[in-house]
């Protein structure tokens, strides 16, 4: 049985990988590997961040007795995560110089620490909760959250 820690951590490390190849094309001058790997990855993460915040921050606060904790320090982080990704796009999006590149890994650079101290709690405390917490009703919480396709 798939846990919902196995399938979410494989998302982080889709989003990672999709990360690199965003910031290799922005290092590399590559502007049409910009513009594509920009949209995937804001893409992905905004699926990601969906599914957390649609089904299982809902499905573990029911059964955790409320909003507080973690799913709230969750949810204020991908605000965080959100706000750097459109930053990121809108400089992505109007066509890189010299100075907007510098820019642009800066941010990249600040959203992989804020990213990587993010899923670090998810992974190591969060998800390991709702596994437990949620057992029962794993399967149907990853079957929904699978069938969120678009942010």
């Amino acid at each position: 049985m798939e846990t919902i820690q196995n399938y979410m951590t494989t998302e982080h490390k889709s989003c990672d990988s999709t990360y690199a190849h965003f910031e290799e094309s922005i290092l590399d001058d590559d502007l049409n590997g910009t513009k594509e790997y920009g949209k995937k990855f804001s893409d992905e993460m905004g699926i990601h961040l969906k599914r957390e915040e649609e089904v299982l921050f809902p499905a573990f606060e029911e059964v955790s007795g409320g909003q507080m904790g973690p799913t709230q320090v969750m949810r204020m982080e991908h605000t965080q995560i959100r706000e750097m990704l459109k930053k990121i796009e809108e400089l992505a999006n109007s066509g890189i110089t010299k100075e907007s590149k510098k820019k642009l890994i800066g941010l990249l650079e600040t959203l992989m620490i804020l990213m990587q101290q993010h899923n670090m709690k998810e992974e190591q405390i969060l998800y390991p909760m709702a596994d437990r917490a949620l057992q029962a009703n794993c399967e149907n919480i990853i079957t929904s959250m699978k069938q969120i396709q678009h942010v």
